[in-house]
């Protein structure tokens, strides 16, 4: 499998595969971007890294790296492709590389799913160095953003292999935990701030369905009322 040379970096362009817009604003709010930003014709990220999750499938752990190494660099801001990759640092047991990548990621999670596989990548990985009490505490606020009988099971294991009964930290320990690795509680900040303004610019422009759409991304992720209400009256 290889790219079109068409599509090949120059001195003034770039080529990358984004999803949608919030996508491409992160990549360029994230990064000194100087080049013009081009969409390549053939969705690259989307074919690596459904490859490379096949690779996976096939226990061909070092061959999905590349390819999703590969699917990355066409889009540097999808969460999705970013957390199927980390798996593979979990299996070769690249360990801090695998924590370090998924705590990075939350700076591209706009949709929930994403966000609660972040919290529960990290609980997995807390589990592995016996950090129980960090463990449940991530693995709770997954449950915020998505149900999980993943994270049930889990959280029965470590009660059965720290034999203590854990129980659901509040929000001051939950903090402590958070601020002890930096991770975020709940969306980063910035992924709301691009949301909210990509929604609010679309509205001021009266173009109603790319507001829903990008304002929907953040009521998601906040349960934020006022938001709710603009998106309700923007049906109307």
């Amino acid at each position: 499998m290889c790219e079109n040379g068409m599509y090949v970096d120059d001195k003034v362009s770039e080529y990358h595969c984004f999803n949608n817009l919030v996508e491409e604003v992160m990549y360029t709010y994230y990064n000194k971007v100087e080049k013009e930003q081009r969409a390549s014709d053939i969705p690259y990220a989307s074919v690596y890294f459904q490859y490379g999750s096949l690779l996976i499938d096939l226990d061909r752990w070092e061959d999905a790296q590349k390819a999703l190494e590969k699917a990355r660099r066409w889009n540097p801001s999808s969460a999705n492709i970013i957390l199927e990759l980390c798996e593979t640092y979990k299996h070769l047991k690249q360990f801090d590389l695998f924590f370090e990548t998924v705590k990075d990621t939350f700076k591209y999670c706009y949709e929930p799913h994403t966000l609660a596989r972040c919290y529960r990548a990290l609980g997995w990985y807390f589990t592995e160095k016996e950090l129980y009490e960090d463990a449940i505490a991530v693995y709770v606020l997954s449950l915020q953003f998505e149900p999980s009988d993943f994270v049930t099971s889990e959280m029965y294991y470590i009660s059965q292999k720290s034999g203590k009964q854990f129980e659901h930290p509040d929000f001051e320990e939950t903090k402590k935990v958070a601020e002890k690795y930096g991770i975020p509680i709940g969306a980063h900040e910035d992924v709301l701030g691009i949301t909210y303004s990509l929604g609010k610019d679309a509205m001021e422009k009266d173009v109603k369905e790319a507001a829903k759409y990008f304002f929907n991304f953040f009521y998601q992720l906040t349960g934020n009322e006022t938001v709710k209400e603009l998106i309700d009256k923007l049906d109307n």
